[in-house]
């Protein structure tokens, strides 16, 4: 799953690893990755305030 950021630049990717990434969308760079999901993370999705994610 991949969402980006209302403003485009941050991205975040989740998957089968049980964690969710985090992207500076515009360079490409990989910027956090937030471990401990106790399954494979299906969905992930930006509030409109482009800060928050679920």
């Amino acid at each position: 799953a991949v969402a980006f950021a209302l403003d485009g630049k941050m991205l975040a990717s989740a998957s089968g690893d049980k964690a969710v990434k985090l992207w500076d969308a515009g360079l490409g760079a990989l910027q956090q990755t937030l471990e401990g999901h106790s399954g494979p993370v299906e969905a992930v999705a930006f509030a409109p305030d482009g800060k928050t994610f679920a």
